[in-house]
């Protein structure tokens, strides 16, 4: 499932381009001008930008430069010329591809798929967030330095969630983009990583000794993971959930990215759950609770 920003001013292509696409299986979001084309790609960056080159206000031309020095997502421009002049100023504000309108449904979703498959697997080189570093050339990742071994399902979802910092991911679209299969209900199972990762990690890192308690209050299942040692300090607290935040060695044994509390709390509330960390006063806790069908 490919996540497409599609800027045109037009209401009628916009609409008529937006319906097409999502049947053909992306996720589209949508703006009208311009300026509403990169807030939206700022607040939420897309796979992929089907841009218009005639748009009011900033026009497509410059949008495709500012989307270009953000960084390397594909950008296919829509003109309704078909002269040299659109079509070689577009590619050289750095546009991917173009298609002239009309645009056929079917050549646009044609054009988008090849573009992926070249940007996608040509590598992207180096990313980086805080103290991680992600090699998609290699496929290596390092944290602080130290390379992290990850099983190839687990970098996979890595190379997904960091793609787009910020953007939330469905289930659907994690089990899509990741496992490369529909949602079956026999993946549900797939949460119970979530819960023993969070367990798991609480025992190995926490400050012993670690309880762990499972109770079924009304109708839910809750899980409580609480530690006896110095708990999280103010500062901590808040981020604890924030993606690829770290923690001051100093003040923790084991520093960490963040990335799986992050992963862990966006499929808990994707499943209708909640997932806090508080002080205990002789310690730190991390409480679970998911609705009893969920379980």
């Amino acid at each position: 499932m490919v996540a497409i920003l599609l800027i045109e001013d037009d209401p009628l292509v916009r609409r008529g381009l937006e319906l097409a696409l999502s049947r053909h299986g992306h996720v589209v979001r949508t703006a009208e001008t311009g300026e509403a084309g990169l807030d939206a790609f700022v607040a939420a960056t897309p796979d992929l930008v089907v841009l218009d080159l005639m748009l009011p206000g900033i026009d497509g031309f410059e949008v495709c430069r500012r989307i270009r020095r953000a960084g390397d997502v594909p950008v296919i421009m829509l003109t309704a010329r078909g002269d040299d002049f659109d079509v070689v100023g577009g590619l050289a504000a750095g546009a991917d591809d173009y298609v002239i309108k009309p645009a056929q449904p079917t050549v646009l979703d044609a054009r988008i798929r090849a573009v992926l498959r070249r940007t996608q697997g040509s590598g992207e080189g180096v990313r980086m967030h805080g103290d991680l570093r992600i090699d998609t050339a290699s496929l290596t990742v390092s944290l602080c330095g130290e390379q992290v071994p990850l099983t190839p399902t687990e970098l996979r979802l890595l190379l997904t969630v960091s793609r787009g910092p910020g953007r939330v991911f469905s289930r659907q679209q994690l089990l899509e983009e990741v496992w490369e299969h529909d949602y079956l209900g026999t993946d549900r199972r797939r949460l119970d990583v979530v819960v023993a990762n969070l367990v798991g990690n609480a025992l190995r890192h926490g400050a012993p000794p670690v309880a762990v308690r499972v109770s079924a209050p009304g109708e839910k299942v809750r899980i409580e993971v609480t530690d006896h040692g110095p708990g999280l300090s103010e500062e901590v607290l808040p981020h604890v959930f924030d993606r690829f935040y770290k923690a001051d060695a100093a003040r923790v044994r084991t520093p960490g990215s963040g990335l799986g509390l992050a992963i862990a709390l966006e499929n808990v509330r994707l499943h209708g759950g909640t997932l806090i960390a508080e002080n205990t006063g002789s310690g730190a806790r991390f409480v679970l609770e998911l609705p009893r069908e969920n379980r």
